[in-house]
């Protein structure tokens, strides 16, 4: 009788696939056999299964998110790791919140803990792990009203034409002008921007978020953020990530950390009731852009959201040339292209 061994290695099947068993007949046929899905697994064990596979997708964002949840409610059961999904029910996940709420958390934070639980048992009951029991039916799981973190118009100029101390700060600066620039682009996107990105006269990239694909015209101002902070023989466009064979995630992280210290200094300069950081910049693009009159369909299709079925089905009549001139209009307005 004749043994052959083989050794399966993630890196060799898909994810969707992974812990299908390989039995070879005697013919040397190889056929798969997907095992039935574990049914009321530990949930903690689940949970972290599900951050480890979404983190070889390179959606680090969203595991981040699931090990938090799961942390959470981890130290809620005080590190029990024998749970499983039969023992979540309404009064465990009401005994939850309630906790959150206790230790002074507030509504949105109570919300994201509970609605990222509820992705997970919902991606557990897909799976055929567990049953659905509905023990999230009474929580809290929709966000409230998130605070204002949009700029007027006149602040944005104060930042684009106040006088700084240190290169630092004009860093920090300019790259918060750079993403209100480009439409709102997030940090993380401008982190992974590569010289071949940019091509005619049209920066294209996809958000590390969703992998929707987006292009933006480049525009003289862009051009001069660039020519400003020149990268060498570096493959990447802005000077966020510096070395290209080091963890590349930790070294975008560490950056928007230091920038957004640098972009509070500012705000505290200028005075600003709003707390400064990059992300204002997303905001304040899409609150300029309603004030102008640009069409909700065209500010949702700049900003790459995909999430709003509605808005999906609107923005497939929109041109890229009517972006391209909203986008326009907004950098006229700013008074820093043109």
């Amino acid at each position: 009788m004749t043994t052959i061994k083989i050794k399966i290695t993630p890196e060799m099947i898909p994810n969707d696939l992974e812990g299908i068993v390989i039995e070879i007949d005697g013919n040397g046929t190889a056929n798969t056999k997907r095992p039935a899905a574990e049914r009321n697994p530990r949930v903690f064990a689940y949970m972290y299964g599900l951050a480890r596979r979404l983190e070889r997708d390179g959606r680090h964002g969203t595991a981040d998110n699931y090990r938090c949840a799961t942390a959470a409610l981890r130290k809620f059961c005080r590190g029990n790791t024998s749970i499983r999904f039969s023992q979540l029910d309404t009064a465990l996940m009401a005994r939850f919140e309630d906790a959150l709420r206790r230790q002074g958390l507030k509504r949105t934070t109570v919300s994201f803990y509970m609605s990222t639980l509820k992705a997970m048992y919902n991606k557990a009951v897909r799976d055929g792990a567990t049953t659905d029991r509905e023990p999230f039916k009474n929580s809290c799981t929709t966000v409230g009203t998130t605070p204002k973190r949009a700029i007027p118009l006149r602040q944005i100029r104060q930042i684009s034409r106040m006088y700084v101390r240190t290169r630092q700060m004009a860093l920090a600066r300019d790259m918060f002008m750079f993403s209100l620039y480009t439409r709102g682009m997030p940090f993380v996107d401008m982190a992974y921007l590569k010289k071949s990105d940019l091509r005619n006269g049209v920066l294209t990239y996809r958000r590390k978020k969703t992998g929707q694909p987006l292009a933006v015209k480049w525009e003289q101002c862009m051009q001069d953020i660039v020519d400003s902070y020149p990268t060498g023989d570096s493959s990447f466009l802005l000077p966020i990530i510096s070395d290209p064979t080091a963890d590349l995630r930790r070294q975008y992280k560490n950056r928007q950390r230091y920038i957004n210290s640098q972009l509070a200094k500012i705000g505290a300069r200028l005075h600003l009731s709003t707390k400064l950081t990059m992300y204002v910049a997303r905001h304040s693009w899409a609150s300029l852009a309603k004030d102008m009159g640009v069409p909700i369909g065209v500010i949702s299709e700049a900003l790459g959201h995909t999430s709003v079925k509605t808005t999906k089905i609107y923005l497939k009549a929109i041109d890229p040339a009517v972006i391209d001139r909203a986008n326009r209009m907004l950098l006229t307005n700013m008074n820093s292209c043109y």
